[in-house]
């Protein structure tokens, strides 16, 4: 069974991963995703890869955008606010994890 610590919090979703497995859990919407550290490096890749090559069409809440997940028949169908909002989520939840790995999780150390 896993034990989740929380990365990241936003009001469409959350990322958690999984101290034994190192497993990111992603949910954003009405999406749950899982991916090894390599899948969520190229997720996160490809959410700012689309935010840059999708300008602002003066709909910011139009879903739009189509975010291949690279799973067979699976996509997410976000507007621009979404996307921005994810990519913020998945950016966090990133550095996050990359401080613990580089300092260690604080909260388990004894005074």
């Amino acid at each position: 069974m896993c034990n989740n610590k929380t990365l990241a919090i936003c009001n469409g979703g959350y990322v958690f991963m999984c101290n034994g497995c190192g497993i990111y859990k992603l949910a954003y919407g009405t999406s749950l995703l899982s991916f090894t550290s390599a899948e969520y490096c190229d997720f996160r890749k490809t959410l700012r890869h689309r935010l840059a090559s999708k300008p602002c069409d003066g709909f910011p809440c139009h879903k739009g955008i189509i975010l291949d997940l690279q799973i067979q028949k699976a996509y997410m169908l976000l507007c621009r606010n979404e996307l921005l909002e994810l990519a913020n989520l998945a950016d966090e939840a990133w550095f996050t994890a990359e401080l613990q790995a580089m300092i260690g999780d604080l909260s388990r150390r004894s005074e």
